[in-house]
């Protein structure tokens, strides 16, 4: 089976709530915005690099989130944020060049764990109708 795998080499950002101003306007957080575009722009050019389109059909996803291990942790694991927030900035970042939208992902598997240095795998495999 065909999959795809891409790695990014930045340290995992969990996608922010949207604020409001003072005067009631809905806004994305810089961070959001900011981690979304890095994404973005290197997934596509590795895409381009590949010659691959968007996926069309369902697709299985498996997604790694490395966090940089601070000298003396508190936890033996990463716990500053849910991880299903960490996957929905990578999810929605991902739009239109891994996947056309990302309510194709029908299996979603997500692991978060120290390392040395910041990095976000995503392995991304297309399903076939018996598959699901």
């Amino acid at each position: 089976m065909e999959f795809i795998t891409l790695t990014f080499d930045v340290e995992p950002v969990a996608k922010g709530r949207p604020r409001m101003t003072k005067f009631g306007k809905a806004y994305t957080p810089a961070k959001t915005r900011n981690a979304e575009k890095v994404i973005a722009l290197e997934a596509a050019m590795e895409m381009k690099k590949l010659g691959k389109d968007p996926y069309t059909t369902p697709v299985s996803v498996a997604m790694e989130f490395v966090m940089t291990q601070p000298k003396k942790p508190s936890h033996p694991f990463p716990s500053r944020a849910d991880i299903d927030n960490y996957a929905k900035l990578v999810c929605d970042a991902l739009n239109e060049i891994l996947w056309e939208d990302d309510s194709l992902i029908v299996d979603l598997y997500l692991t978060k764990r120290w390392g040395n240095a910041g990095k976000i795998t995503v392995q991304v495999m297309p399903l076939s109708k018996g598959q699901l």
